[in-house]
């Protein structure tokens, strides 16, 4: 399990190795970080509230390759935040996203796309005991389907071939992510799925604003946008 996780992490990172020994021939790439530190000392407060500590970190990495027809996304996100309140420590983020998107265009706005997504944690998580680790769970997804994309800031894409796979490098967790104890891997499937990306501003936010929506949403919006209302 782990060697395949291993492998997974290792073919999504080497898009933006290349990309960086090949920077003239297609490539465009970037990223941007982010280092945040709070701290509220309260003593002999008679308004109540406690003292705080917070530390936040983000990093964003883009890869991406677009020749004629032919184009090919790659995103990394990694964040990690702690608050220390009183005595007591916890996180409040711990995210790895690793995203791939290859496309080759069949009209002006659209295009045959596949998208192989990744996503885990860094540390341990508890809750009185262990209940989350790094790679436990960790979650694959891969879709395809059409993609209607609108400049580099908007994107939507029906998949009404995707799938969806858990992973679970600890079978101790098993339990927890709906697996069957000792199993370190679940597959579901979905007849039809819509992923929606608004990337307007995302470069200058440490909150990239891309969501799922529903497969009704979907066709409602793209046939909004083919009668020019969006």
């Amino acid at each position: 399990m782990k060697k395949v996780l291993l492998l997974i992490v290792s073919l999504l990172f080497s898009a933006l190795l290349v990309a960086q020994d090949d920077a003239e021939a297609g490539w465009k790439k970037g990223g941007q970080g982010a280092f945040n530190f709070s701290q509220t000392a309260l003593s002999n407060w008679s308004g109540g509230g406690e003292s705080a500590l917070s530390l936040n970190t983000f990093l964003s990495m883009f890869a991406n390759y677009q020749k004629e027809k032919l184009s090919w996304d790659n995103d990394l996100d990694l964040a990690y935040g702690l608050l220390r309140q009183e005595k007591e420590t916890r996180k409040t983020d711990d995210r790895i996203e690793l995203s791939s998107k290859f496309g080759y265009r069949l009209a002006e706005h659209w295009s045959y796309s596949s998208v192989l997504g990744f996503k885990t944690q860094m540390m341990p998580g508890y809750d009185s005991v262990l209940v989350s680790s790094f790679a436990a769970p960790a979650y694959l997804q891969i879709s395809t389907g059409a993609e209607y994309k609108a400049g580099d800031h908007f994107s939507l894409l029906l998949a009404p071939l995707s799938g969806k796979m858990t992973l679970v490098a600890d079978t101790a967790l098993s339990g927890n992510y709906g697996l069957d104890p000792g199993k370190s891997c679940g597959r579901s499937s979905a007849v039809l799925s819509g992923s929606l990306s608004v990337r307007s501003w995302w470069r200058t936010c440490p909150c990239r604003p891309s969501a799922n929506c529903s497969p009704i949403i979907s066709i409602l919006l793209i046939l909004l946008m083919s009668a020019g209302m969006c």
